[in-house]
């Protein structure tokens, strides 16, 4: 519908159809919608968050409300793929393309359950390579193949968050694991004050050592030629521990607040062996008037850069790993309750 029109051509995309006149009082008199409105029961949106925080007694309550009708919208985690059973649920909205088709089978399978009803499943593929991918070629998501289940023992990592995550606590971590002889690996980075872009570099640092005495403390920004500010930045390879004789935390329907932000940044590409050389690509293009160089390699690094509120940095005693924010060096405790030099 249009009050304006050019030849009779209708405006909206792809649409090959011709718009004809019609009299607003024609439009005004037309019962549609009041017969809609008048006949069909309007029932409210009623929306729940459905996640592992909940307690099992707060999730049990969301399930037999969302069965019994008193919720009619979940927003669920992937917590909800496996042994929840919901009823007649009707649809499904997946907010991006599941890793794999055993995810994608898991979620968009829990709508139509029931022979009473029909299923219904949505999913939106986010601007990245994995959604657009699949989002260009939806049966390979749909139908592709499913491994058998599995668990990958020799991850110590996994393991250690099982064993982390028991009993329903939370523990704070006040102090970076220290161990005798060793170093925590520190590289050096660069702020720019001007238009914050931060530079990550493999150039080594020395933890307890200011910039100002290593060398190299500034360097002209890519982006707006601004001096780049040298930062150092640590990555605590042994681990973190709490303190003896603070009591862990029970976890609660709310959702845990972080304690500091944190971004994630693009630290270059890892040592390649020669199988992983062969699959390095790149390409220049050109837009706008732009040179732009693209390449993908295998072995990519990540960085979680910590660093404080508002930028300002931790502060780490050297000798017992307690951190607290800086530029404050204050008198504190080790792990094991005993009073420790600030270093």
């Amino acid at each position: 519908m249009s009050a304006y029109h050019v030849r009779g051509i209708c405006p909206e995309f792809k649409c090959t159809g011709k718009l004809i006149p019609s009299l607003a009082s024609e439009l005004r008199d037309d019962p549609y919608y009041k017969k809609q409105y008048a006949s069909t029961k309007i029932i409210p949106m009623v929306a729940r968050e459905h996640t592992a925080q909940l307690t099992k007694e707060a999730a049990g309550k969301y399930q037999r409300d969302f069965e019994e009708g008193r919720i009619n919208v979940l927003s669920c985690s992937t917590t909800f793929e496996m042994g929840v059973d919901v009823g007649e649920l009707e649809a499904t909205f997946l907010r991006n393309v599941p890793p794999e088709t055993a995810n994608y089978i898991q979620r968009a399978g829990r709508a139509g359950r029931r022979t009473s009803s029909t299923a219904f499943s949505v999913t939106f593929a986010r601007r990245n390579s994995h959604d657009i991918n699949f989002f260009n070629h939806p049966a390979e998501i749909i139908s592709g193949k499913i491994r058998p289940p599995y668990v990958e023992i020799n991850n110590d990592k996994i393991v250690q968050q099982h064993v982390n995550s028991a009993n329903g606590r939370i523990w704070t971590s006040r102090y970076i694991n220290t161990v005798p002889d060793k170093n925590w690996p520190a590289f050096r980075y660069y702020e720019c004050q001007s238009c914050k872009h931060i530079s990550l570099l493999k150039e080594p640092a020395v933890v307890g050592v200011v910039e100002q005495e290593e060398g190299g403390n500034e360097k002209p920004c890519p982006i707006c030629s601004q001096m780049m500010r040298a930062k150092k930045f640590m990555v605590p390879i042994f681990g973190f521990s709490t303190a003896l004789e603070e009591e862990p935390a029970v976890i609660r329907n709310t959702k845990l607040q972080r304690g500091y932000s944190s971004r994630i940044h693009f630290w270059g590409i890892g040592e390649l062996d020669t199988y992983q050389k062969e699959q390095r690509k790149e390409k220049e293009l050109f837009t706008a008037g732009r040179r732009v160089k693209a390449g993908y390699s295998p072995n990519g690094q990540l960085v979680v850069l910590n660093r404080g509120h508002n930028g300002a940095g931790l502060w780490v005693c050297r000798s017992c790993g307690f951190m607290k924010e800086y530029p404050t060096k204050p008198e504190h405790k080790n792990k094991w309750h005993q009073e420790a030099r600030a270093t």
